[in-house]
């Protein structure tokens, strides 16, 4: 009976001496280090410790240089314990994004982070990395956000969403004409590939592709009207000068981006 008793004693000495020997502080480190890179990293603020190997965050930001990305509020996370055995985190984690919700997993670790999350029905206005590009208008957004070191992939798609015309690179593009949009992005160091991002209005469509390096933005938003579009005086002469053949027109947007 007594050497059950110690050795229940010394199984849970094990499960919680990791869980003690890590401050805050330390734990902190590890996040903010694992994403330490010129082009990616990662802030916390309002770090805390709870029980069974639970962390909570009030905010968690994902910045490139001189600008935030993404901003995660009331994180709540879940550690795996064996992790920490080896200094490094996996855990699970959820919270809010502007306005709307997010959940996924993550593994950290010096200069070798990941994150997988799903994003639920946030808020367009509330997504910095979408200002800062000139995007405007109200709705929705949800999708997945892979970050691996300093890559980012991200996959959208927009629900009841009314764009307001943008200027993007000094380009004023017609995004009121759109209700719907989804796509791909890429980041890797300082290059950000707009895989394919698709447009869908009231008989009409339009694709965007290119890249953004540094803050120069060289693209293309293909446009393919309806009827009832091209029998508009009004919109026909918006679009006329990137015509390419009939039903088909190519408008470049190339410049400097204000960030």
């Amino acid at each position: 009976m007594k050497k059950i008793l110690i050795g229940f004693i010394a199984l849970v000495v094990m499960f919680w001496a990791p869980w003690i020997v890590f401050s805050s502080a330390s734990l902190q480190f590890i996040i903010e280090d694992s994403f330490d890179s010129e082009r990616i990293y990662v802030e916390t603020a309002g770090l805390e410790k709870g029980l069974f190997y639970t962390l909570s965050a009030e905010k968690v930001i994902i910045r490139s240089p001189g600008r935030e990305l993404l901003v995660f509020d009331s994180v709540r996370s879940r550690i795996n314990p064996l992790s920490l055995v080896m200094r490094t985190l996996r855990l699970t984690a959820d919270g809010n994004i502007g306005g709307g919700t997010f959940s996924g997993n993550l593994r950290l670790g010096k200069g070798a982070g990941q994150m997988l999350f799903d994003v639920k029905q946030a808020d367009i206005n509330k997504i910095p990395f979408l200002q800062e590009i000139g995007v405007q208008g109200s709705g929705t957004i949800s999708g997945k956000v892979g970050l691996m070191n300093d890559s980012v992939t991200i996959i959208f798609a927009t629900d009841n969403v009314s764009f307001e015309p943008s200027l993007v690179a000094g380009i004023t593009l017609p995004l009121n004409l759109f209700y719907r949009a989804t796509g791909s992005l890429t980041a890797k160091g300082n290059i950000l590939t707009i895989e394919s991002v698709s447009l869908e209005g009231k008989d009409i469509f339009a694709r965007l592709k290119g890249r953004i390096q540094n803050s120069l933005m060289d693209a293309t938003m293909e446009i393919m009207p309806g009827r009832t579009i091209i029998e508009n005086p009004l919109l026909l002469a918006e679009f006329e000068r990137y015509r390419v053949s009939p039903g088909y027109y190519a408008m470049p947007v190339r410049g400097n981006l204000s960030f």
